[in-house]
């Protein structure tokens, strides 16, 4: 581990990424001109690695570990961060993009507090439009109560570390999704010192067909649920996200699974009203009229609210 000042380790996990890997390597380029910077992307087990590859000639500053088998993101995030070289290290996900005010604005909050996990704002991209969506600031409270109670979020491309003061916690290697919610409680769990960076110059892009975190997948839900959702406050917050992103997908057996788990629970006032609401519109209405307009998170959820 170097610690010199103006540089930092950029973290990649990759699956099957060529389509957006050179945008994302340009990204790190032009916003880090004034830092001296060492990317390594991790492959799982690619079908495209020998275009990865050809595509990681332009860029001297990046290399690629191969894993021997295939594994998740979350062990490929880990593997990077053990044979990342600076102090600081940034996790990046492979089609999301760097912009200058990002690394200026990330790397002196880095030189200046005593912190050994950030997180913070961003700005999405979907089909070309930027949209900035505000959340609260974390302010050391149980991560569970920030992002199933208050409206908060935990995105690994807005996540870098501190090695001077960073405690150890990683990801936890047998998550296949929602690895950046699992980090974000398993740094709160550890004692971590967590801090909120306010800024949304991070650009996260959503909606691209291939995304590794696109798709549902109930076994990592219930993964999910079963080692970090032991409250059931948490968990209806958790099920309403993911009925709606069911809803969205058109995914009939995921409806059927986070409805079994409200078959389950007892529910009160306007929850009773809420996921009466939602069963409703699964199988009369949004299920078959879903739209790209529909697809928009955010525009679903203020229609139900």
């Amino acid at each position: 581990m170097r610690a010199i000042r103006n540089s930092f380790s950029v973290v990649i996990p990759i699956y099957n990424s060529a389509s957006y890997i050179d945008q994302t390597l340009k990204s790190i380029k032009n916003s880090s001109a004034d830092f001296n910077v060492e990317v390594i992307l991790v492959d799982d087990k690619s079908d495209d690695i020998n275009i990865i590859k050809n595509i990681l000639k332009k860029y001297s500053f990046a290399k690629v570990i191969e894993k021997k088998e295939k594994t998740n993101a979350a062990h490929s995030r880990n593997i990077g961060f053990e044979n990342s070289n600076f102090e600081k290290v940034f996790f990046l996900d492979s089609d999301d993009c760097f912009t200058v005010e990002y690394i200026i604005n990330r790397n002196k909050l880095m030189d200046t507090l005593e912190y050994g996990v950030y997180f913070g704002g961003y700005t999405t991209v979907i089909n070309s439009k930027k949209m900035i969506t505000y959340r609260p600031e974390y302010s050391n409270g149980d991560m569970r109560d920030y992002l199933f109670l208050n409206n908060g979020d935990f995105r690994t491309s807005t996540v870098s570390i501190d090695k001077k003061f960073h405690k150890g916690t990683l990801f936890d290697p047998l998550m296949k999704k929602h690895q950046d919610w699992g980090l974000g409680i398993r740094c709160y769990d550890a004692g971590e010192i967590l801090y909120y960076d306010n800024s949304t110059y991070m650009i996260i892009h959503e909606g691209r067909s291939n995304q590794m975190s696109a798709s549902m997948n109930i076994e990592a839900s219930k993964y999910f649920i079963n080692n970090y959702l032991t409250n059931n406050k948490h968990l209806l917050s958790f099920v309403e996200v993911h009925i709606i992103r069911a809803i969205c997908n058109k995914d009939k057996k995921a409806l059927r699974f986070f409805f079994g788990i409200l078959d389950g629970m007892t529910l009160r006032g306007s929850k009773v009203i809420k996921f009466r609401m939602l069963k409703f519109g699964s199988k009369k209405y949004l299920i078959g009229l879903t739209s790209p307009m529909l697809v928009s998170l955010r525009y679903v959820k203020k229609l139900l609210k």
